[in-house]
């Protein structure tokens, strides 16, 4: 545990920088998959308004999984 509390902010913020770019690329293709389907989104405006919410408990449930883990 002593060797999290040695590690620098910018040592901190390198070592981060992978899972942030994997979750910058993930979403890119969730983007494109919207564009793609706009014609459908526009359609079912109703069940599209979810998707900010699903979408954050998505994230929240990957968190508390990684957390346990």
């Amino acid at each position: 545990m002593d060797l999290i509390y040695n590690i620098s902010a910018k040592e901190l913020a390198i070592r981060r920088l992978p899972a942030l770019l994997v979750t910058l690329a993930l979403e890119l293709m969730g983007g494109i998959v919207i564009d793609v389907l706009s014609g459908v989104i526009e359609k079912y405006v109703l069940m599209v308004s979810f998707m900010p919410t699903i979408s954050a408990l998505s994230g929240n449930l990957g968190l508390q999984a990684g957390s346990n883990t």
